[in-house]
């Protein structure tokens, strides 16, 4: 058995859903690491990339240009 810390208001607001899902508050915390830890991040990232829209300022540039003069005027990556 391990314990963690956790803070008082984050704890109350536990407290308050818990008694309204009729369960104890380490129920209510093993169940939602339990689906936190099921779920599919790797799905999710991809999701994220690929919903991911370019800033309006770079409608008009080529990416892969940019990167690499971004990467050609590096004094770390020069050095």
């Amino acid at each position: 058995m391990h314990q963690i810390t956790i803070d008082d208001d984050i704890f109350s607001k536990l407290q308050n859903v818990s008694n309204s899902l009729n369960i104890t508050v380490s129920d209510f915390i093993r169940q939602a690491i339990t689906n936190e830890l099921q779920k599919d991040h790797q799905e999710d990232m991809n999701t994220f990339f690929e919903n991911m829209q370019p800033l309006k300022s770079f409608d008009n540039i080529d990416t892969t240009e940019y990167v690499d003069n971004l990467r050609a005027n590096s004094r770390i990556i020069n050095e």
